[in-house]
């Protein structure tokens, strides 16, 4: 029980450095669309 406790504790940590990362794309992304 232990070593899937750690796959879902490291799944979801993988999960939301995902959403983490395609946030902040999104912003620098919208910041160059307003300097244009």
């Amino acid at each position: 029980m232990k070593r899937l406790d750690r796959i879902v504790r490291w799944s979801i940590a993988f999960v939301g450095q995902i959403e983490v990362s395609v946030d902040t794309l999104e912003k620098t992304r919208f910041a160059e669309v307003d300097c244009k």
